[in-house]
Protein backbone atom coordinates (compact mmCIF):
# COMPACT_ATOMS: atom_id res chain seq x y z
CA UNK A 1 0.00 0.00 0.00
CA UNK A 2 1.14 3.56 -0.72
CA UNK A 3 2.76 5.41 2.16
CA UNK A 4 0.78 8.43 3.37
CA UNK A 5 2.44 11.74 2.50
CA UNK A 6 4.01 13.53 5.45
CA UNK A 7 5.45 16.97 4.78
CA UNK A 8 9.11 17.67 5.60
CA UNK A 9 9.66 19.36 8.94
CA UNK A 10 12.06 22.21 9.52
CA UNK A 11 14.47 24.02 7.21
CA UNK A 12 16.91 21.13 6.73
CA UNK A 13 14.25 18.57 5.78
CA UNK A 14 12.59 21.10 3.46
CA UNK A 15 15.91 21.86 1.76
CA UNK A 16 16.63 18.14 1.38
CA UNK A 17 13.17 17.54 -0.09
CA UNK A 18 13.68 20.30 -2.65
CA UNK A 19 16.98 18.78 -3.82
CA UNK A 20 15.44 15.30 -3.98
CA UNK A 21 12.54 16.59 -6.06
CA UNK A 22 14.96 18.22 -8.54
CA UNK A 23 17.12 15.13 -8.92
CA UNK A 24 14.20 12.68 -9.14
CA UNK A 25 12.00 14.89 -11.32
CA UNK A 26 8.99 14.69 -8.99
CA UNK A 27 6.74 17.45 -7.66
CA UNK A 28 7.04 16.73 -3.96
CA UNK A 29 8.90 14.48 -1.55
CA UNK A 30 7.59 13.52 1.88
CA UNK A 31 9.85 13.12 4.89
CA UNK A 32 9.27 9.34 4.96
CA UNK A 33 9.40 8.72 1.19
CA UNK A 34 12.07 6.20 0.15
CA UNK A 35 14.54 7.47 -2.46
CA UNK A 36 14.49 4.16 -4.33
CA UNK A 37 10.70 3.85 -4.20
CA UNK A 38 10.51 7.23 -5.95
CA UNK A 39 12.58 5.94 -8.86
CA UNK A 40 16.08 6.53 -7.57
CA UNK A 41 18.90 4.35 -8.89
CA UNK A 42 22.67 4.24 -8.53
CA UNK A 43 23.47 7.12 -10.90
CA UNK A 44 20.74 9.32 -9.43
CA UNK A 45 22.05 8.50 -5.96
CA UNK A 46 25.48 9.79 -6.95
CA UNK A 47 23.95 12.89 -8.57
CA UNK A 48 21.96 13.53 -5.40
CA UNK A 49 25.07 13.26 -3.23
CA UNK A 50 26.90 15.72 -5.46
CA UNK A 51 24.10 18.24 -4.96
CA UNK A 52 23.89 17.60 -1.21
CA UNK A 53 27.62 18.11 -0.74
CA UNK A 54 27.51 21.36 -2.70
CA UNK A 55 24.35 22.81 -1.16
CA UNK A 56 24.17 21.21 2.32
CA UNK A 57 27.79 20.41 3.14
CA UNK A 58 27.31 20.59 6.91
CA UNK A 59 25.25 17.37 6.91
CA UNK A 60 28.33 15.33 5.96
CA UNK A 61 26.28 12.77 4.05
CA UNK A 62 27.85 9.99 2.02
CA UNK A 63 26.77 7.03 -0.10
CA UNK A 64 26.71 4.59 2.80
CA UNK A 65 24.31 6.74 4.79
CA UNK A 66 22.05 7.33 1.81
CA UNK A 67 21.88 3.58 1.20
CA UNK A 68 21.20 2.84 4.86
CA UNK A 69 18.68 5.64 5.54
CA UNK A 70 17.09 6.51 2.15
CA UNK A 71 14.43 8.94 3.44
CA UNK A 72 14.52 12.66 4.21
CA UNK A 73 13.89 11.95 7.87
CA UNK A 74 16.45 9.13 7.88
CA UNK A 75 19.18 11.26 6.32
CA UNK A 76 18.76 13.97 8.92
CA UNK A 77 18.95 11.36 11.66
CA UNK A 78 21.89 9.65 9.92
CA UNK A 79 23.96 12.83 10.15
CA UNK A 80 24.19 12.11 13.89
CA UNK A 81 23.90 8.30 14.10
CA UNK A 82 25.55 5.18 12.71
CA UNK A 83 24.26 3.53 9.54
CA UNK A 84 22.30 0.28 9.40
CA UNK A 85 23.51 -2.62 7.27
CA UNK A 86 20.00 -3.37 5.89
CA UNK A 87 18.72 -1.06 3.14
CA UNK A 88 15.25 -1.06 1.52
CA UNK A 89 15.84 -0.95 -2.25
CA UNK A 90 12.23 -0.72 -3.42
CA UNK A 91 8.68 -0.34 -2.13
CA UNK A 92 7.36 -2.29 0.81
CA UNK A 93 4.64 -4.77 -0.21
CA UNK A 94 2.13 -5.70 2.45
CA UNK A 95 2.09 -9.38 3.55
CA UNK A 96 4.89 -10.37 1.10
CA UNK A 97 8.18 -11.56 2.67
CA UNK A 98 11.20 -9.58 1.45
CA UNK A 99 14.01 -10.80 -0.76
CA UNK A 100 17.24 -10.32 1.21
CA UNK A 101 20.16 -9.55 -1.13
CA UNK A 102 23.60 -10.14 0.38
CA UNK A 103 26.48 -7.88 -0.63
CA UNK A 104 29.16 -9.04 -3.08
CA UNK A 105 32.90 -8.59 -2.63
CA UNK A 106 32.72 -4.79 -3.00
CA UNK A 107 30.53 -4.65 0.09
CA UNK A 108 27.80 -2.42 -1.40
CA UNK A 109 24.30 -3.41 -2.49
CA UNK A 110 23.98 -0.90 -5.36
CA UNK A 111 24.37 -3.75 -7.85
CA UNK A 112 20.99 -5.16 -6.79
CA UNK A 113 19.04 -2.06 -7.83
CA UNK A 114 18.05 -3.48 -11.27
CA UNK A 115 16.56 -6.51 -9.49
CA UNK A 116 14.80 -4.26 -6.98
CA UNK A 117 13.28 -2.18 -9.80
CA UNK A 118 12.08 -5.31 -11.61
CA UNK A 119 10.39 -6.58 -8.42
CA UNK A 120 9.04 -3.18 -7.39
CA UNK A 121 5.45 -3.52 -6.24
CA UNK A 122 5.73 -7.33 -6.36
CA UNK A 123 8.20 -8.13 -3.58
CA UNK A 124 10.18 -5.87 -1.24
CA UNK A 125 13.94 -6.09 -1.70
CA UNK A 126 16.32 -5.44 1.20
CA UNK A 127 20.06 -5.13 0.62
CA UNK A 128 22.48 -6.24 3.33
CA UNK A 129 25.73 -4.23 3.04
CA UNK A 130 29.14 -4.94 4.55
CA UNK A 131 29.66 -3.22 7.89
CA UNK A 132 33.17 -2.09 6.92
CA UNK A 133 31.62 0.46 4.56
CA UNK A 134 30.26 2.40 7.53
CA UNK A 135 33.05 1.51 9.97
CA UNK A 136 36.52 1.22 8.38
CA UNK A 137 37.87 -0.37 11.56
CA UNK A 138 35.40 -3.26 11.33
CA UNK A 139 36.92 -6.59 10.30
CA UNK A 140 34.98 -9.81 9.88
CA UNK A 141 36.54 -12.87 11.48
CA UNK A 142 35.25 -15.43 8.97
CA UNK A 143 32.49 -16.05 6.44
CA UNK A 144 30.78 -18.34 8.94
CA UNK A 145 30.77 -15.62 11.60
CA UNK A 146 29.41 -13.17 9.03
CA UNK A 147 26.62 -15.61 8.20
CA UNK A 148 25.77 -15.90 11.90
CA UNK A 149 25.64 -12.11 12.26
CA UNK A 150 23.63 -11.65 9.06
CA UNK A 151 21.08 -14.26 10.10
CA UNK A 152 20.58 -12.29 13.32
CA UNK A 153 20.07 -9.07 11.31
CA UNK A 154 17.62 -10.76 8.95
CA UNK A 155 15.63 -12.29 11.82
CA UNK A 156 15.47 -8.93 13.55
CA UNK A 157 13.69 -7.62 10.45
CA UNK A 158 11.73 -10.84 9.75
CA UNK A 159 11.56 -13.06 12.88
CA UNK A 160 10.17 -16.20 11.18
CA UNK A 161 10.22 -17.75 7.72
CA UNK A 162 9.69 -18.41 4.97
CA UNK A 163 12.92 -16.65 3.97
CA UNK A 164 14.06 -15.58 0.52
CA UNK A 165 17.80 -15.10 0.00
CA UNK A 166 19.81 -13.93 -3.01
CA UNK A 167 23.59 -13.63 -3.18
CA UNK A 168 25.85 -12.44 -5.98
CA UNK A 169 29.60 -13.13 -6.03
CA UNK A 170 30.83 -13.37 -2.41
CA UNK A 171 27.20 -12.82 -1.42
CA UNK A 172 26.42 -16.21 -2.92
CA UNK A 173 28.48 -18.19 -0.43
CA UNK A 174 27.18 -15.96 2.38
CA UNK A 175 23.56 -16.55 1.33
CA UNK A 176 24.16 -20.32 1.19
CA UNK A 177 25.74 -20.30 4.65
CA UNK A 178 22.83 -18.22 5.98
CA UNK A 179 20.33 -20.67 4.48
CA UNK A 180 21.99 -23.59 6.28
CA UNK A 181 21.87 -21.72 9.58
CA UNK A 182 18.24 -20.69 9.19
CA UNK A 183 17.31 -24.30 8.46
CA UNK A 184 19.28 -25.46 11.50
CA UNK A 185 17.09 -23.09 13.53
CA UNK A 186 13.98 -24.82 12.20
CA UNK A 187 13.14 -22.08 9.70
CA UNK A 188 12.07 -22.55 6.09
CA UNK A 189 14.16 -21.07 3.28
CA UNK A 190 11.75 -20.95 0.39
CA UNK A 191 14.04 -19.30 -2.14
CA UNK A 192 17.84 -19.46 -2.42
CA UNK A 193 19.36 -17.74 -5.46
CA UNK A 194 23.10 -17.70 -6.12
CA UNK A 195 24.44 -15.45 -8.90
CA UNK A 196 27.93 -16.30 -10.20
CA UNK A 197 28.80 -17.21 -6.65
CA UNK A 198 32.19 -17.37 -5.04
CA UNK A 199 33.13 -21.04 -4.62
CA UNK A 200 35.73 -22.50 -2.27
CA UNK A 201 37.23 -25.78 -3.50
CA UNK A 202 39.92 -27.95 -1.95
CA UNK A 203 43.31 -27.30 -3.49
CA UNK A 204 42.45 -23.82 -4.75
CA UNK A 205 44.26 -20.96 -3.05
CA UNK A 206 44.81 -17.36 -4.11
CA UNK A 207 47.71 -15.63 -2.43
CA UNK A 208 47.24 -12.00 -1.36
CA UNK A 209 48.68 -9.37 -3.71
CA UNK A 210 50.65 -6.24 -2.70
CA UNK A 211 48.13 -3.43 -2.28
CA UNK A 212 50.05 -0.90 -4.38
CA UNK A 213 49.60 -3.03 -7.47
CA UNK A 214 46.11 -4.11 -6.51
CA UNK A 215 44.58 -0.64 -6.00
CA UNK A 216 44.79 0.47 -9.67
CA UNK A 217 43.40 -2.92 -10.73
CA UNK A 218 40.50 -2.44 -8.32
CA UNK A 219 39.79 1.02 -9.74
CA UNK A 220 39.81 -0.37 -13.28
CA UNK A 221 37.36 -3.10 -12.24
CA UNK A 222 34.80 -0.40 -11.43
CA UNK A 223 35.59 1.60 -14.58
CA UNK A 224 38.03 4.17 -13.15
CA UNK A 225 41.43 4.40 -14.85
CA UNK A 226 44.51 6.24 -13.65
CA UNK A 227 46.81 7.89 -16.19
CA UNK A 228 49.90 5.87 -17.06
CA UNK A 229 52.10 8.32 -15.17
CA UNK A 230 50.20 7.92 -11.90
CA UNK A 231 52.47 6.02 -9.54
CA UNK A 232 51.68 5.62 -5.88
CA UNK A 233 54.41 7.27 -3.79
CA UNK A 234 56.28 4.95 -1.46
CA UNK A 235 55.38 7.07 1.55
CA UNK A 236 51.65 6.35 1.36
CA UNK A 237 50.54 4.06 4.18
CA UNK A 238 48.58 0.87 3.64
CA UNK A 239 44.93 2.06 3.64
CA UNK A 240 43.94 -0.96 5.69
CA UNK A 241 45.74 0.78 8.59
CA UNK A 242 44.90 4.39 7.70
CA UNK A 243 42.90 5.64 4.71
CA UNK A 244 43.83 9.33 4.84
CA UNK A 245 47.07 9.34 2.81
CA UNK A 246 45.66 7.30 -0.08
CA UNK A 247 42.45 9.34 0.02
CA UNK A 248 44.39 12.61 -0.27
CA UNK A 249 46.54 11.25 -3.11
CA UNK A 250 43.47 9.99 -4.98
CA UNK A 251 41.72 13.33 -4.48
CA UNK A 252 44.72 15.07 -6.06
CA UNK A 253 44.62 12.75 -9.09
CA UNK A 254 40.90 13.41 -9.55
CA UNK A 255 41.36 17.18 -9.21
CA UNK A 256 44.12 17.13 -11.83
CA UNK A 257 42.03 15.07 -14.27
CA UNK A 258 44.37 12.09 -14.05
CA UNK A 259 41.59 9.67 -13.11
CA UNK A 260 39.31 8.95 -16.07
CA UNK A 261 36.09 7.00 -16.45
CA UNK A 262 34.47 8.81 -13.52
CA UNK A 263 31.33 9.55 -15.58
CA UNK A 264 29.51 6.55 -14.14
CA UNK A 265 30.74 7.55 -10.68
CA UNK A 266 29.97 11.26 -10.81
CA UNK A 267 29.63 12.50 -7.27
CA UNK A 268 31.71 9.74 -5.69
CA UNK A 269 34.52 11.15 -3.58
CA UNK A 270 38.09 9.94 -3.35
CA UNK A 271 37.32 8.88 0.20
CA UNK A 272 34.45 6.67 -0.93
CA UNK A 273 36.59 5.03 -3.63
CA UNK A 274 39.27 4.27 -1.05
CA UNK A 275 36.66 2.95 1.40
CA UNK A 276 35.28 0.66 -1.31
CA UNK A 277 38.78 -0.66 -1.90
CA UNK A 278 39.42 -1.19 1.82
CA UNK A 279 36.11 -3.01 2.14
CA UNK A 280 36.75 -5.27 -0.83
CA UNK A 281 40.25 -6.08 0.38
CA UNK A 282 39.02 -6.81 3.91
CA UNK A 283 36.37 -9.15 2.50
CA UNK A 284 38.95 -10.90 0.32
CA UNK A 285 41.12 -11.49 3.36
CA UNK A 286 38.12 -12.85 5.26
CA UNK A 287 37.38 -15.23 2.39
CA UNK A 288 41.00 -16.45 2.37
CA UNK A 289 40.72 -17.23 6.08
CA UNK A 290 37.50 -19.15 5.47
CA UNK A 291 38.53 -21.95 3.14
CA UNK A 292 36.06 -24.79 3.10
CA UNK A 293 32.73 -25.80 1.61
CA UNK A 294 29.29 -24.45 2.39
CA UNK A 295 26.96 -26.71 4.35
CA UNK A 296 24.28 -28.71 2.55
CA UNK A 297 20.82 -27.17 2.51
CA UNK A 298 17.33 -28.58 2.16
CA UNK A 299 16.13 -25.64 0.08
CA UNK A 300 16.23 -25.92 -3.70
CA UNK A 301 19.03 -23.68 -4.96
CA UNK A 302 18.88 -21.70 -8.19
CA UNK A 303 22.34 -20.87 -9.56
CA UNK A 304 23.19 -18.54 -12.44
CA UNK A 305 26.70 -18.40 -13.91
CA UNK A 306 28.59 -16.42 -16.50
CA UNK A 307 28.94 -18.63 -19.55
CA UNK A 308 32.71 -19.19 -19.16
CA UNK A 309 32.67 -20.13 -15.46
CA UNK A 310 34.87 -23.24 -14.96
CA UNK A 311 32.78 -26.39 -14.69
CA UNK A 312 34.82 -27.60 -11.72
CA UNK A 313 33.47 -24.67 -9.70
CA UNK A 314 29.89 -25.05 -10.96
CA UNK A 315 29.81 -28.77 -10.18
CA UNK A 316 31.74 -28.29 -6.95
CA UNK A 317 29.17 -25.88 -5.53
CA UNK A 318 26.37 -28.22 -6.59
CA UNK A 319 27.98 -31.08 -4.64
CA UNK A 320 28.43 -28.87 -1.58
CA UNK A 321 24.82 -27.68 -1.51
CA UNK A 322 23.63 -31.26 -1.69
CA UNK A 323 20.05 -30.27 -2.49
CA UNK A 324 18.12 -29.89 -5.69
CA UNK A 325 20.28 -27.44 -7.64
CA UNK A 326 19.27 -25.81 -10.94
CA UNK A 327 22.03 -24.21 -13.03
CA UNK A 328 21.61 -21.56 -15.70
CA UNK A 329 24.12 -19.63 -17.79
CA UNK A 330 23.98 -15.96 -18.79
CA UNK A 331 25.84 -14.24 -21.62
CA UNK A 332 27.28 -11.49 -19.43
CA UNK A 333 30.39 -10.79 -17.40
CA UNK A 334 30.59 -11.06 -13.62
CA UNK A 335 29.73 -7.39 -13.03
CA UNK A 336 26.84 -7.09 -15.49
CA UNK A 337 25.14 -10.40 -14.81
CA UNK A 338 22.95 -8.84 -12.08
CA UNK A 339 21.45 -6.39 -14.58
CA UNK A 340 21.10 -8.86 -17.46
CA UNK A 341 17.61 -9.38 -18.83
CA UNK A 342 17.72 -13.22 -18.71
CA UNK A 343 18.51 -13.12 -14.97
CA UNK A 344 15.85 -10.48 -14.28
CA UNK A 345 13.24 -12.50 -16.16
CA UNK A 346 14.18 -15.72 -14.37
CA UNK A 347 14.04 -14.11 -10.93
CA UNK A 348 10.68 -12.49 -11.68
CA UNK A 349 9.26 -15.81 -12.87
CA UNK A 350 10.57 -17.86 -9.95
CA UNK A 351 9.55 -15.41 -7.25
CA UNK A 352 6.11 -14.88 -8.79
CA UNK A 353 5.63 -18.66 -8.96
CA UNK A 354 6.70 -19.00 -5.32
CA UNK A 355 4.35 -16.20 -4.22
CA UNK A 356 1.36 -17.87 -5.86
CA UNK A 357 2.18 -21.35 -4.54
Amino acid sequence: SARAYEAPEGEVEQALAGIWAEVLGVQRVGRNDNFFELGGHSLLALRLLEQLRRRLPDLGLDLQRLMARPTIRGLVEASATSASALTPLNKAVEAVPPLFCIHPGFGTVLGYLPIARRLDGVRPVLGLACRTLADPAHRDESLDRMADDYVAMVRERQPVGPYHLLGWSLGGTLAARMAARLEALGQEVRFLGLVDSYVSLDGEHEAPKPWRGEFPVFLESIGVRLDAGCVLPEGIADPMQAEEALRDWMQAQMAQGRATGLGAHEGVTAGELVRLYVTSRALAETARRSRGPVDAVAAAAHCWWVKDRPQAQVQGLGRQLGASVAHGYVDADHIRIVESEPLLQALSRLLAREASA
